[in-house]
């Protein structure tokens, strides 16, 4: 999970920070270092930027919670009854 979340940060972007950019210039912005406290991954630069992006709580937080939760369960190692075929 730590990997994922370095990778997030080497090499994902802040939307904010994006979206505020000009076009085709990558000046002013920013990665990942906020880490979203709905799904548990950096998504954002700062606390701020988190706050303004609203869209990425309503589309894009529900998909990212849901895949960490899963991470978390395939590498609980505990017993799953969903993969238990007859």
């Amino acid at each position: 999970m730590r990997e994922k979340g370095a990778l997030i940060r080497d090499h994902g972007v802040c939307p904010v920070c994006a979206d505020q950019a000009v076009a085709g210039s990558t000046l002013g912005v920013r990665h990942p270092t906020f880490e979203c406290p709905d799904c548990g991954y950096p998504t954002h630069c700062c606390e701020d930027h988190w706050r303004q992006d609203e869209q990425h709580r309503k589309e894009v937080c529900e998909y990212l919670r849901t895949a960490n939760e899963d991470e978390h369960d395939l590498r609980s190692g505990r017993r799953m009854s969903e993969f238990e075929f007859p």
